[in-house]
């Protein structure tokens, strides 16, 4: 629609990312399954890469 103006909530995206966390994250507050890339958007790690993550931090820029 040209001209709409969305009035609804801008923060939809984080509530349901924060609500996803709590229900499959062993610890919500340091996701290891679902990270978000600032910019770009949400990743799902599965276990496998999660706990590699984990234990050998990365990010996707590194050297």
């Amino acid at each position: 629609m040209l001209g709409y103006q969305h009035a609804g909530d801008t923060n939809t995206m984080t509530m349901y990312m924060r609500k996803l966390r709590e229900k499959i994250e062993p610890h919500p507050l340091t996701p290891v399954f679902l990270k978000t890339v600032w910019g770009i958007g949400c990743l799902f790690l599965p276990r496998q890469e999660a706990i590699l993550e984990r234990t050998f931090p990365f990010t996707v820029n590194s050297p």
